[in-house]
């Protein structure tokens, strides 16, 4: 997903993944149609696989 916006739209570095996480879970219309195509939690879910993500980019 980062490596996708980056290459297609703008530099997305880990900070702006967090974000862009935060935002897929707040609720609101960002969350309704993440959730509306990947099913109830998808927001949620992306949320937390962001966390990981860039924990685990920033230990290697």
């Amino acid at each position: 997903m980062q490596d996708y916006i980056t290459e297609n739209m703008y530099t997305c570095t880990n900070e702006i993944l967090l974000q862009l996480g935060s935002a897929y879970s707040a609720g609101g219309e960002m969350t309704e149609n993440i959730d509306k195509a990947g099913g109830s939690g998808t927001g949620a879910f992306v949320e937390e696989a962001i966390k990981i993500f860039v924990s685990h980019s920033e230990l290697v």
